[in-house]
C-alpha cells in the first residue's frame, strides 16, 4: 500500500522538486496588485516543447470585453450587460 506524508499548499509550493521542475513561475510588482504574484505552470513537461509563462494572469474583468466580443454580444451588448452589473 503506497502511503505518503499529506502536506499543506505551503509546504508542497516550497518542496525542491517543485522548484527543480519549474512548475511556479513569479510575477514581480503586477499592475493592479500590488505585490508579486505566483502563478503555476503546466505540470507536464514534453521534450523540445518548453513551456513558457510570459505574462501574469490578467486582472479580474480584464478581458471581459473581448471575451464576450468573441461570444458574439455587440458592444451596446456588453454595455447593457456593465449597465445592470450582470458583469
Amino acid at each position: 500500500v503506497p502511503a505518503g506524508e499529506v502536506l499543506t499548499v505551503p509546504q508542497i509550493l516550497a518542496h525542491p522538486q517543485i522548484a527543480d521542475r519549474g512548475l511556479i513561475a513569479t510575477f514581480e510588482n503586477v499592475p493592479g496588485v500590488g505585490r508579486d504574484v505566483r502563478v503555476a505552470r503546466a505540470g507536464v513537461k514534453i521534450d523540445h516543447a518548453p513551456v513558457a509563462t510570459n505574462t501574469p494572469p490578467p486582472l479580474l474583468g480584464q478581458d471581459t470585453d473581448a471575451l464576450l466580443g468573441e461570444l458574439g454580444f455587440s458592444a451596446d451588448d456588453i454595455a447593457a450587460l456593465k449597465a445592470d452589473k450582470a458583469v
